[in-house]
């Protein structure tokens, strides 16, 4: 079963460099134009489920990129980004060069990251898709009408997807390939994820 993983459009806090997490931001306009050319990327791939966020901006993603012309789209909160707490809508942009801002550890080694001011740690986040992959995911494999899927994410829950089942390191999380709108092809096979395709590395690493 192909699944193909995308990431939302860009939001104005996505631009701000503000941390999004379960807040829930729509996309502007630019995000809106980035679905629209991911949309015309997938114009030849039919979809035979699609899931999203239940946040907005992943939902409108979908929705563009689905174009009416495939399955509606069913929400579910497991795939929603990283929760920050009351860090949420804080802007985040010297935390990965200054030891002293709370998000800095998110950015050196997020896998032993630990939110000092509540939110979620890494741990939560892949235990949220194991839970999706298992109860949503597996079943489709036998279900003969099912080859395609498409999942619409965020940015810390897409890159922690792909390092599972790409097998990275922890210290390349952030060179991952998860711009807005980027998209990786994956499989699965007997329960196992593996990438069959990624975009290109992206020069810019907003959450």
């Amino acid at each position: 079963m192909d699944i193909y993983l995308t990431r939302h459009g860009e939001t104005d806090w996505n631009r701000e460099m503000k941390l999004q997490g379960w807040a829930d931001i729509s996309l502007n306009e630019r995000g809106r134009e980035q679905a629209r050319r991911l949309a015309a990327r997938l114009k030849d791939v039919r979809f035979d489920r699609a899931f999203c966020s239940d946040l907005d901006r992943a939902a409108e993603t979908a929705e563009i990129v689905l174009g009416g012309r495939g399955p509606a789209v069913e929400p579910d909160p497991r795939l929603r980004e990283m929760g920050f707490g009351p860090l949420e809508g804080e802007p985040y942009g010297d935390a990965r060069t200054n030891p002293e801002n709370p998000l800095h550890g998110m950015f050196v080694r997020p896998d032993l990251y630990k939110p000092a001011f509540g939110g979620e740690e890494l741990s939560f986040v892949a235990a949220r898709f194991d839970s999706f992959k298992k109860s949503t995911l597996e079943p489709l494999e036998s279900d003969p009408s099912v080859h395609t899927v498409l999942i619409v994410a965020h940015g810390i829950i897409v890159r922690e997807i792909l390092t599972l089942a790409g097998g990275f390191q922890y210290e390349d999380f952030w060179k991952l390939p998860v711009g807005n709108c980027s998209i990786a092809r994956l499989k699965l096979e007997g329960g196992k994820l593996t990438i069959a395709e990624m975009d290109e590395k992206v020069s810019h690493w907003l959450i």
